[in-house]
């Protein structure tokens, strides 16, 4: 990295490996502690932030971005998939599984992200949103980083085209 002029970074908040919470969850475990369950030497999660944290001390900004949250997190006909769009019961527990990474990384790492995402949102990549849904999530998101004392922004435009409309 010494050599590597780094103007930002992306990071995949890795929820496939510690299975945040969701509304059907008999789990009672807190994504907390569902983290620093699966963040042991030697698991990709860990080496991840182990990444974040050495980019995050060469002052380089990051950027948190969900690719895939997990079959639970999806409406029920998207559910085998693990694509698609989200149940409108889990927009909460998805939002605060985000942003309890996002307090993870910087409490244990030292490494805060400068602006989060969902990777791709306008295609359905992986998760599918509606314009108004984006909308909801850049405001709730927004206020659910504030809220937990983060600095973190909403990044705006992690899209895969630069105009919607009929095809």
């Amino acid at each position: 990295l010494d050599h590597l002029p780094s103007a930002w970074a992306r990071h995949e908040i890795r929820m496939l490996q510690w299975q945040p919470r969701h509304t059907h969850d008999a789990d009672p475990r807190s994504n907390q502690q569902r983290l620093a369950g699966a963040d042991g030497p030697g698991s990709d999660l860990h080496a991840g932030f182990v990444v974040a944290r050495e980019l995050s001390s060469q002052h380089v900004p990051l950027v948190f971005t969900l690719w895939r949250p997990g079959a639970p997190f999806f409406v029920a006909e998207d559910q085998a998939l693990a694509r698609g769009t989200i149940a409108p019961e889990e927009w909460g527990c998805l939002l605060d599984a985000m942003v309890d990474y996002a307090v993870y990384a910087k409490q244990k790492y030292g490494a805060e992200p400068a602006l989060i995402s969902l990777n791709e949102s306008d295609s359905g990549v992986d998760v599918k949103l509606a314009p108004e849904e984006e909308h909801r999530f850049v405001l709730e998101m927004g206020a659910r980083l504030a809220q937990a004392g983060l600095q973190t922004k909403v990044l705006l435009g992690d899209i895969s085209a630069l105009q919607r409309g009929p095809k």
